[in-house]
């Protein structure tokens, strides 16, 4: 936890945390919708994510997309806001496969969130990944 009472914000504590919501891309159907049967998984996502109570959350192996993003945690996490960059083009994102990763800023939160464009992302990150490369590619952003 981050004390910013130093600072002069008004938020006391910064509670950040990463989860791995294993697979769960194929909680939602072809066409967004909740998949039959998984109701009851997304009620249980969404007491977890309700008693975790961070302001942000990452979760890693969600859905591919925004639209599929926002199909999930409209339901699964009601007090969120995704943070997304307002494209439903994946090379906005520079992410491939099915398993992406989002993050969540608590609503009402007196903090936001934004993506930085992935030029920029590039810059600041491709020094120091140089090594970790490999045939000059990097997949994860």
């Amino acid at each position: 936890m981050v004390d910013y009472r130093k600072r002069g914000h008004a938020m006391q504590q910064l509670k950040i945390t990463s989860w791995n919501i294993e697979h769960a891309n194929k909680l939602l159907d072809y066409d967004d919708s909740i998949e039959a049967g998984n109701a009851e998984s997304l009620d249980a996502i969404a007491k977890e994510i309700d008693w975790i109570d961070a302001v942000i959350i990452m979760v890693a192996e969600a859905p591919k997309g925004e639209a599929r993003a926002s199909a999930l945690f409209d339901r699964a996490a009601p007090g969120y806001d995704l943070v997304v960059r307002g494209s439903d083009d994946w090379r906005d994102y520079g992410i491939r496969g099915s398993q992406w990763m989002w993050f969540l800023v608590r609503k009402n939160a007196p903090i936001t969130g934004r993506l930085l464009h992935l030029d920029q992302w590039n810059e600041l990150t491709a020094p120091a990944w140089a090594e970790q490369r490999r045939g000059n590619r990097w997949e994860v952003s």
